[in-house]
């Protein structure tokens, strides 16, 4: 079997992983255009909304936010695509 192959595959089943579990415990915040944040909601205001996602601060004008909670039930029935560091999609 190609190591290749099997070094990829652990990485993806790595990187699901690790999505599953840092998202049991934080906050959640789906855009009207559909990106997924999973963080922990830094400041929320009538204006925007701050979020650390991975590391990353992001600040999402209150007009683009579609929901927000700390529940992942919100994204039952959608379609995830995980943008990895590298740029790469799983």
């Amino acid at each position: 079997m190609n190591m290749r192959i099997i070094h990829i595959s652990l990485n993806s089943i790595f990187a699901a992983l690790l999505f599953c579990i840092m998202s049991l415990h934080a906050d959640t915040l789906v855009s009207k255009t559909g990106r997924v944040y999973i963080g922990a909601i830094q400041s929320k205001t009538a204006d925007q909304t701050d979020i650390l996602a991975f590391g990353k601060k992001e600040s999402i004008p209150a007009s683009d936010v579609e929901s927000s909670g700390n529940s992942n039930a919100m994204l039952a029935g959608k379609k995830l695509f995980v943008t990895l560091k590298d740029g790469s999609m799983m």
